[in-house]
């Protein structure tokens, strides 16, 4: 046999094989594909919302199959998006993401249960990969506001209201956090633009008449009572409101209008009943008019020993002076100075989340919030990125506390002095 010939032979048994062996992969993928149909069909009913049908597919599927990464993966999406965001989070945290969609699933998934920090590096990666995606940015923005990243949240509002169709929500954002920098004369500039974009305030994630009474109450803080009466007219046109109401009567008597203001806090009280604000209000209205009974009617309901503020406890001191009641008078005044010595701790603390947010003591104090809404994962995460050297016995409590998830330390002994 020729050489020629030989060779010749060669190739055509071996187009032979690679044809048996293309024959045997394609066999082999026909049946993996067919085994898999489950899971695509829940892949496609979870992008159609039908979070729960997919979870059952999934589910049904790993019990004749063992339990992939890709399975896993989407069972961890589906839960998230039907709201068991704890599930998947710890499927997330044991299978890992392969890609952009399962990362956001994972990021937004901590955001709903309030872990700011674990899912801030996960939207920075998002970020990284698309600085075009609307919905990451505002969540990152968000995030970082959350987490007393003030600077780099108004960085990221910035970007995100580069996008005319979602310009509205930005420029809510961006006001927002200029309200948490205490720069309310920006915050009102903010928002003025978002009636460019949403006229009727119809798409900013929170109601209308919600909006609209926040921006007044901005303006009525700052004395621009004409344009927050429009804003609150334009509220209760809308949906009436207990604080729409309130709002409305301190514009009325900003301007000198105590009997327009007295009816809008009385309107308030009908809508709320335990309205603090309303019914302080009336009750100095009472107080200035000697009407002690009505005064005192006026505030027992809001007397709550867990609830007080100093201006509470203040009037129920100059009731009891009125009426000559030296002994409620003595102990309304101790448990007034009392409170405000405590408002002028939060006060100082407040100050300081605004002004230095990346300090040692704002990341302290920051933990120390997490922990007291029973976030001590949070608490946790923030503690352990500052240092531990000669702390004060303040932190060093705090730590063991988060640790144990026991009892905080009275956050009154916050030692102030250092901030």
């Amino acid at each position: 046999m020729s050489r020629k010939h030989k060779r010749s032979l060669i190739f055509r048994r071996l187009a032979i094989v690679g044809v048996l062996a293309a024959g045997v992969i394609a066999v082999f993928a026909g049946i993996l594909w067919m085994q898999d149909a489950p899971i695509r069909d829940a892949q496609q009913r979870l992008a159609d919302g039908d979070s729960e049908t997919a979870i059952r597919l999934i589910r049904s599927w790993e019990k004749t199959h063992s339990p992939t990464g890709r399975s896993q993966a989407l069972l961890a999406r589906s839960l998230a998006e039907s709201g068991d965001f704890h599930r998947a989070i710890t499927i997330f945290e044991a299978v890992g993401v392969a890609n952009a969609e399962e990362i956001h699933s994972w990021a937004r998934a901590y955001l709903s249960v309030h872990q700011w920090s674990s899912a801030l590096p996960l939207l920075k990666d998002l970020r990284s990969r698309d600085h075009e995606d609307a919905d990451v940015l505002h969540e990152l923005a968000a995030c970082q506001a959350k987490l007393g990243m003030l600077e780099e949240a108004l960085e990221t509002g910035n970007e995100f209201k580069s996008h005319d169709k979602y310009a509205h929500r930005a420029w809510l954002l961006i006001g927002v956090i200029h309200t948490q920098r205490g720069n309310k004369t920006a915050a009102i500039e903010a928002w003025r633009q978002i009636e460019k974009y949403d006229p009727e305030y119809r798409d900013l994630q929170l109601p209308p008449e919600e909006f609209l009474t926040q921006f007044a109450s901005l303006q009525i803080e700052l004395g621009q009572t004409e344009e927050a009466v429009k804003l609150l007219t334009k509220a209760l046109s809308i949906h009436e409101t207990a604080e729409a109401q309130f709002q409305a009567g301190l514009a009325a008597d900003l301007n000198g209008d105590q009997a327009t203001a007295k009816q809008r806090w009385q309107r308030a009280l009908e809508l709320d009943g335990v309205h603090r604000n309303a019914r302080e209000s009336l009750t100095r209205l009472a107080i200035a008019a000697g009407d002690t009974d009505a005064a005192l009617a006026l505030l027992l309901p809001i007397v709550g020993q867990d609830s007080n503020r100093s201006s509470t406890t203040y009037l129920m001191q100059r009731v009891a002076q009125l009426q000559s009641d030296s002994e409620q008078a003595t102990i309304w005044q101790k448990r007034t100075e009392l409170l405000r010595k405590r408002e002028a701790i939060d006060s100082t603390v407040n100050r300081l989340l605004t002004e230095d947010p990346n300090s040692y003591w704002a990341q302290v104090v920051r933990s120390y919030q997490f922990a007291d809404r029973g976030d001590f994962q949070q608490a946790q995460q923030l503690l352990e990125r500052i240092r531990v050297e000669n702390e004060d016995s303040f932190v060093t409590d705090l730590r063991k506390a988060v640790a144990t998830r026991g009892r905080l330390p009275d956050k009154y002994q916050i030692p102030i002095k250092h901030f």
